[in-house]
């Protein structure tokens, strides 16, 4: 496993928060549609398509090749979207 220099792991923890940011967001925005969609299960197998591309299209190109880098933007993804879903079962709901 190679080293990398503080700015690249810098820059892999940034990348993974915000694909993950990004990710719940577009979950959230999927969800909220499904009411008035006709087809509600090919609504979302098509939305966690894009998002998983999204996911994988993004930290390949950030890594570049580099898998130590990949494993750290996955790390920090998973990391954040675990924060992000713990957060937002707590949050009081207005009724």
């Amino acid at each position: 496993m190679s080293t990398l220099p503080l700015s690249a792991i810098l820059i892999c923890i940034a990348t993974g928060v915000i694909i993950a940011v990004m990710y719940e967001y577009l979950h959230w925005l999927s969800i909220k549609a499904l009411p008035s969609i006709k087809h509600k299960g090919r609504w979302l197998f098509l939305t966690t398509a894009a998002r998983l591309f999204i996911l994988f299209f993004v930290s390949i190109l950030i890594a570049q090749n580099n898998n130590t880098r990949f494993l750290w933007i996955m790390v920090f993804f998973l990391i954040t979207r675990r924060t992000l879903i713990h957060f937002a079962k707590n949050v009081k709901r207005k009724k």
